[in-house]
């Protein structure tokens, strides 16, 4: 008998067949499901034709995209409504998780015209800031300290946004080891982003009834400049913010192969017209951003 998990993320209802998904808010709802994950065998799905976005692990269709994870399985997802997914059966169920909630929700949003950053989103007094920046610059190990001081997570990894609003997403953050080391977690009772990596998985469950989008108040494009403290610098220029927006999107490739990137640039146009947008640089001392989080405001310095 079909087991049915009910879940709510970026204010769509998901239903999981016989797949339960720990890290996402339940829902009680039984209202037909925008999203539907199902297992499927992945040798059945027809033949896609080629195109210039393709590559050896990905194929982009019209509102479609397959993705073959080497050693792992596959997932085809279609129409902004529906996740399949495939894999080996070795494999734990957590590691194709990890594939589903991040470029197959994120291939969701994008089919559904909604604008995909890869970074994270947290609230304060009913204000939020969107944090991005390329792999290594911090976002995760800042998002866990303002959580340790008061902050709600959002999203991590997908910020999905519609009309200035962080949509809620996946409450949750992913540190490396060194991190964990740093905040003095025990990594023994983490679960691992997938088997034999040491990145690990924490989950906000207070977070889990956050059902309302939340205004942005500032975006930061985060640098790790090696700096003794936290700092903030302005950005004047409008194409600088535009770059620096369009740079952090969640896969651009995605977005050109689904035709979605006139949509994309010009919400882009939209938000560096009416959005704070700064360069936040931040101490490679874990410690040292701690103790100058306690005292430098994300929302309202100046």
């Amino acid at each position: 008998m079909t087991k049915i998990y009910r879940y709510k993320v970026f204010n769509l209802i998901l239903h999981s067949e016989d797949l339960e998904i720990p890290d996402l808010p339940e829902t009680k709802s039984k209202i037909k499901p925008d999203v539907e994950v199902k297992k499927e065998d992945s040798s059945l799905w027809p033949r896609l034709q080629e195109t210039k976005e393709d590559t050896y692990f990905i194929k982009i269709a019209k509102e479609e995209i397959r993705l073959t994870i080497e050693g792992i399985g596959s997932l085809r997802i279609t129409n902004g409504n529906k996740i399949a997914w495939d894999k080996h059966l070795t494999i734990p169920n957590r590691d194709i998780l990890n594939i589903i909630l991040g470029s197959g929700l994120g291939s969701i949003l994008i089919q559904r015209k909604t604008l995909v950053f890869h970074g994270n989103a947290l609230s304060k007094n009913g204000k939020a800031i969107i944090c991005l920046g390329e792999s290594g610059a911090g976002k995760s190990t800042l998002a866990y300290a303002l959580t340790e001081i008061g902050w709600d997570l959002i999203s991590d990894d997908l910020v999905a946004v519609k009309s200035n609003l962080v949509l809620p997403g996946i409450p949750r953050i992913k540190l490396w080891q060194d991190a964990v080391d740093a905040f003095k977690l025990d990594s023994d009772k983490l679960s691992r982003v997938r088997n034999k990596i040491n990145k690990y998985i924490l989950v906000d469950k207070k977070n889990y009834n956050m059902s309302k989008p939340i205004k942005i108040e500032k975006i930061y494009l985060l640098v790790n400049k090696k700096q003794s403290k936290i700092v903030e610098h302005s950005i004047d220029n409008q194409k600088a913010v535009f770059i620096g927006l369009r740079n952090n999107l969640f896969r651009p490739r995605f977005v050109r192969g689904l035709g979605k990137e006139g949509f994309t640039f010009q919400t882009i146009t939209n938000m560096q017209n009416s959005l704070n947008v700064s360069i936040l640089s931040l101490p490679n001392n874990i410690n040292v951003m701690k103790k100058d989080l306690k005292k430098f405001d994300l929302i309202d310095n100046s």
